[in-house]
């Protein structure tokens, strides 16, 4: 547990690895209210989630390198960080709110792998969150790349590649205001992204042969958009999808 005491933890860029497959608790815990934000920083991390956010004190995520799935062929060689054990991909990521049934606020900037990826109905979704967050990089997951659930969540600059969804949401606000989200394969039938009961701006670069765009459910009524029906930004592959108030979401007004 981190003292409430504490209110900056700087790793200057180490590598703070767990070299066993255990996701019972992460690496740090803010276990304990401060007087103040807590900020954490210049980290390099594998093998689990890197903090269980249990407290309600505000925190600051700050270069957190959380190192990707896909890459575990390589750090399991001989001679690298992780050993040959067992590893779940729900395993590394950055962030957990460990006790969601109390808010939490938290920023992150320039962190990759932030939180696990699944659906919005998933174990490893955030929930109950006030996210703001700068340079988020999340890919390589099994389901979508950032799952949301009674949240508040404005991102500016978010990149993702190779999932069946990009985003996944429900009973939350959500603005994207920048993001490029890369598709290696063709899939006809998963949206970009998955929205249930929310509101949301999300202004998207697509490089995704992905039939459908948008799959939203409001109030148990269902609707699709197909990616080229889709409204465009300028750029070729830019994707706009808004409420059709067209405005954007953080300036507090209901977009119904």
């Amino acid at each position: 547990d981190v003292p409430g005491s504490v209110e900056q933890i700087d790793f200057l860029h180490a590598h703070v690895i767990r070299h066993t497959a255990d996701n019972t608790n992460a690496i740090l815990r803010v276990g304990e209210r401060g007087g103040g934000p807590l900020c954490v920083r210049c980290a390099y991390t594998i093998g689990a989630v890197f903090v269980d956010h249990a407290a309600d004190r505000e925190l600051v995520l700050e270069d957190i390198y959380c190192d990707f799935h896909h890459t575990r062929h390589w750090q399991m060689r001989e001679g690298f960080m992780v050993p040959r054990a067992p590893q779940s991909p729900r395993n590394w990521y950055v962030y957990r709110n460990a006790t969601p049934a109390v808010r939490k606020t938290v920023h992150a900037v320039s962190c990759t792998q932030f939180c696990g990826g699944c659906a919005q109905s998933g174990p490893d979704a955030l929930v109950n969150v006030d996210l703001r967050a700068r340079l988020v990089n999340s890919e390589h997951f099994p389901e979508a790349a950032l799952a949301f659930r009674d949240s508040t969540v404005w991102i500016f600059g978010l990149k993702s590649e190779d999932q069946d969804t990009f985003l996944d949401f429900a009973n939350s606000t959500v603005d994207i205001a920048g993001a490029s989200f890369l598709q290696w394969r063709r899939v006809d039938d998963t949206p970009v992204v998955r929205a249930r009961d929310s509101r949301y701006a999300l202004d998207l670069y697509v490089w995704a042969p992905q039939r459908i765009a948008l799959c939203e459910t409001r109030g148990g009524r269902s609707s699709t958009v197909l990616t080229k029906d889709a409204p465009r930004s300028v750029r070729r592959g830019g994707l706009v999808l808004r409420p059709r108030s067209g405005r954007r979401v953080c300036d507090g007004t209901d977009h119904g």
